[in-house]
């Protein structure tokens, strides 16, 4: 059976398979109001009393830096407007509290399901996983105890939710085989950020396999393997202890400079959506976060996160870095990622309409609270502030411009904030890469974005699976945009950054290594294993390697 892989390596283990999910709601008339309300108080009670209990499983396997997940369920259980839609349902339609529950979270998760953005749509599953926990103490339903299965497991489960990988035990957990999900699903997040094992969307699975038998997981391509005689598993168990052998030699690398053959010293950097991935950071022994994306911030909420909330994260994630370079994107949102509460017009093309900086600048109040919050969070550290989607010259000079006047305003109220933060932009579109020269002039560092510069480039959705094997990171007209910018940052003496997934990727590490490239930024995971990659590439020995992925020869 084959699935897609979060991680690399060999594991063996015991299979256990959770049982479907499933909670049926039936259209239920209310017959007493008060008492639908009464039961309804009592399942949020005790969905809080729960997720209290998931916090401090969650602190342990973050080491103590922010439970954010278990924080957000909490949050949105207390939050007045969003219980308060599921009360006055009860009311207004004379229906049961299983049902108010029902329609208002699949509403909300209807919100979600319509953002193009995968990362970002996959955010739905902490609504989803809200719904099911309230429902399930309304009508009495037992939970899986995640937090009691044996040593050596491999758990087949349909899917995931946020808060089932949050109680496992990854030390009694050996793996985990989904039914469903991707790669940008919550749950498959965290289990990276956790490093546990996992293989994602391996059709019918839990009906394939039964409890109790010893099954490989071969990451490496993506497969699980059944029924394997005792000479197959010697085999396997050989391969399993080359593999952990291997991340032994990786952990070697910790505390290790970034330094290519050569002798040239980059620095490897970490991408992360909030606070609760620091301990990956720590573990993955990141140089700095080269890519911190401030809209998961907004995305879990139910209103516009004020000044003093999104400070409090910048400050925390700032002050755990302990002088280390922090990059924040400032909101990356807008067209195809919605919010729940800020209104947005219809687009039929998102990808191009008003998202990201654009937004920003068309809503300067929105834009002044983060901004705000970013420059009083820069005087406890490192911050460096990014803007994404950057066309131009004009759209940069603007943001500046707002920046010196928030600096400003921070001034005359005697506000300690950062005085000389960095500044610099997300090369993402083609045309920034056409006017990098004049770019690199205006601000101090580029972080080339591959996700998207690659889309735009090749005129590629990659989310759409019709054409998605024209995402190429090796094309080349993707390679010589990198190229061109990577130069024109040199030549302006500002550093060249990747946050995008290509700076991890093997192939592509040797050219990065000769063009220059000053810093790399990935799933912490990813790290070590890239350290090691790259202390053995010699610019000198890539030369023709370079030269033929331009020219496609």
């Amino acid at each position: 059976m084959n699935g897609i892989t979060i991680s690399k390596g060999i594991v063996i283990g015991t299979v256990l398979v959770k049982p479907a999910d499933e909670i049926i709601v039936k259209q239920k008339s209310a017959r007493n109001i008060e008492k639908e309300q009464l039961r309804l108080a009592e399942a949020l009670d005790a969905s809080l009393a729960q997720i209290d209990v998931i916090a401090e499983k969650e602190r342990e396997n973050t080491a103590g830096d922010g439970p954010l997940i278990s924080d957000s369920h909490r949050m949105f259980l207390q939050d007045v407007e969003f219980t308060g839609k599921m009360k006055q349902y009860i009311v207004d339609h004379k229906m049961s509290a299983e049902f108010a529950v029902q329609s208002v979270s699949d509403d909300m998760i209807k919100i979600f399901q319509s953002i193009e953005d995968p990362y970002i749509r996959e955010r739905m599953a902490d609504i989803a996983d809200i719904k099911r926990r309230i429902l399930r103490n309304l009508m009495g339903i037992d939970e899986f105890h995640f937090d009691q299965l044996p040593e050596g497991t491999i758990l087949v489960a349909p899917e995931l939710a946020p808060s089932d990988m949050m109680q496992m035990d990854i030390t009694k957990v050996y793996g985990c085989i989904t039914e469903g999900g991707s790669a940008t699903a919550h749950f498959a997040i965290l289990a990276k950020s956790m490093g546990m094992p996992m293989l994602l969307g391996v059709k019918n699975a839990a009906c394939k396999m039964k409890d109790g038998e010893v099954v490989v997981l071969d990451l490496d391509v993506g497969e699980v393997h059944t029924d394997c005689t005792a000479e197959q598993l010697e085999v396997w168990k050989e391969r399993e202890t080359a593999f952990r052998n291997d991340v032994k030699d990786m952990k070697k690398w910790i505390g290790h400079p970034s330094v290519t053959g050569d002798g040239n010293v980059v620095l490897l950097e970490a991408n992360i959506g909030g606070p609760e991935e620091l301990n990956a950071v720590k573990e993955g022994d990141a140089e700095g976060i080269g890519l911190f994306r401030t809209e998961f911030l907004y995305m879990n909420s139910s209103a516009l996160p004020t000044e003093d909330e999104q400070f409090e994260v910048y400050k925390k994630v700032v002050e755990a870095m302990n002088g280390k370079a922090v990059t924040i994107r400032t909101l990356d949102i807008g067209g195809d990622k919605e919010l729940t509460y800020y209104n947005l017009p219809k687009e039929s093309n998102p990808f191009l309409g008003v998202r990201a900086i654009r937004l920003c600048l068309k809503d300067k109040e929105l834009f002044r609270v983060q901004l705000r919050a970013l420059l009083r969070a820069a005087s406890y550290g490192n911050l460096r502030i990014m803007f994404p989607m950057i066309s131009g010259v004009q759209e940069l000079r603007k943001a500046k411009r707002l920046l010196s006047s928030v600096k400003k305003e921070l001034e005359e109220q005697g506000i300690p904030y950062g005085r000389n933060v960095p500044v610099g932009i997300m090369v993402e579109l083609p045309s920034a890469v056409m006017v990098s020269d004049l770019l690199a002039k205006e601000c101090d560092f580029f972080s080339i974005g591959t996700n998207d510069l690659i889309q735009y480039t090749i005129g590629v959705d990659r989310t759409n699976p019709k054409v998605a094997y024209l995402y190429d990171f090796m094309h080349p007209a993707v390679l010589r945009m990198i190229d061109i910018v990577i130069k024109n940052a040199h030549a302006a003496g500002i550093p060249a950054c990747m946050c995008g997934e290509a700076a991890a990727e093997e192939k592509l590490i040797p050219l990065l290594v000769y063009m220059g490239l000053d810093e790399y930024s990935m799933s912490a995971n990813q790290i070590l294993r890239v350290r090691r990659r790259i202390s053995k590439v010699h610019k000198a020995e890539t030369w023709k390697e370079y030269q033929n992925a331009l020219e496609l020869i």
